[in-house]
């Protein structure tokens, strides 16, 4: 009896003798939900993670990463991947919403995506975020009951 070469499954696959077998889909692990600014002021931030408190070292980095991205390559990033985490960025002028996650991006940047609208477009959401612009104070969702429930509606 022969061995089974490396390549008999993917004939078998071409033949259609053998199923594909379909990719693991592993759901998002949120870890945190920011607004900020280009220069690093956050205005807004979500922990959904207990454990990750790193707030003002994220802010100082991705105003760096941001500053740097768009002197060198004149675009804003989307997406910075780190091991298993990922850091997703939608610009919704003139702020950037940020949401970091472990596990599949696809998914997670379709939930950004769509806050993203839905803060550009609620305008009690927008002129909240606006006002802790201004004021340079932190935008609390206790605060701003409808940013919960939109928080809640799209990320849980």
């Amino acid at each position: 009896m022969s061995e089974p070469r490396p390549f008999d499954g993917v004939l078998n696959r071409l033949q259609g003798k053998q199923a594909v077998e379909p990719p693991v889909l592993v759901n998002e692990e949120p870890i945190s939900l920011l607004i900020m600014d280009n220069s690093g002021s956050t205005y807004f931030n979500h922990l959904f993670a207990e454990n990750w408190d790193y707030s003002d070292l994220f802010s100082s980095f991705m105003s760096g990463f941001n500053t740097f991205s768009s002197e060198i390559f004149s675009k804003s990033i989307d997406r910075i991947g780190i091991g298993e985490n990922s850091i997703l960025i939608n610009t919704v002028e003139p702020f950037l919403t940020c949401y970091v996650i472990k596990g599949q991006s696809y998914p997670a940047l379709q939930k950004l995506t769509r806050f993203t609208e839905v803060i550009r477009e609620n305008s009690e959401i927008w002129q909240a975020l606006n006002k802790s612009a201004k004021t340079s104070e932190m935008l609390e969702i206790d605060n701003t009951p409808i940013l919960k429930s939109v928080i809640n509606e799209i990320f849980n």
